[in-house]
């Protein structure tokens, strides 16, 4: 099997702008989902309560799309929706729960860098996969992504911790 590119090769700007939104359009959702989950920790929800919630959300928008796009590929036989559901939770819903019980005790700070170092994760599996081309750009976006995510994170903590030191007098009266 020779190598080939990772994603979608086509030119057409219509289709690539389309893949380009759905990038954004998610990487904002999970952030928006982090800030949510620690949100809720912070008033006293329990790791298992924003879990499942997740996937209660989740459930209702894949029905919503089901109706709206109609089915999606499914397994054929009870063997091969068993190991689809076996292998479901084995990829999403473990690592799902065990970010959040992270989300719930690590600081925002550590959050957002380990959340910021996923794409370099992703880039590092897909040159061990051997499938996949080594792509220039690709290396250059994750590297300035994690850069702007790290960055933006300290700037913010810095931040927070030079008002926290600056001290509060109080009126005179």
């Amino acid at each position: 099997m020779g190598c080939r590119r990772s994603g979608l090769g086509t030119s057409d700007l219509a289709v690539q702008s389309a893949a380009l939104f759905a990038v954004v359009l998610g990487g904002a959702m999970i952030t928006i989902s982090h800030m949510i989950a620690r949100w809720f920790n912070d008033k006293g929800a329990s790791s298992n309560a924003v879990t499942g919630t997740r996937f209660l959300i989740t459930l209702a928008a894949a029905i919503g799309f089901e109706a709206t796009i109609g089915p999606p590929l499914s397994p054929s036989t009870a063997q091969g929706l068993l190991l689809l559901t076996g292998t479901a939770f084995a990829l999403i819903v473990i690592p799902a729960y065990v970010i959040q019980l992270g989300i719930a005790r690590a600081s925002p700070l550590a959050v957002n860098v380990i959340r910021a170092l996923g794409p370099v994760s992703v880039f590092a599996f897909q040159q061990i996969d051997g499938r996949l081309q080594f792509s220039g750009p690709t290396l250059i976006c994750v590297t300035a992504f994690c850069v702007s995510a790290i960055g933006a994170s300290l700037f913010r903590a810095w931040n927070e911790v030079k008002s926290a030191s600056i001290p509060v007098t109080e009126k005179a009266g």
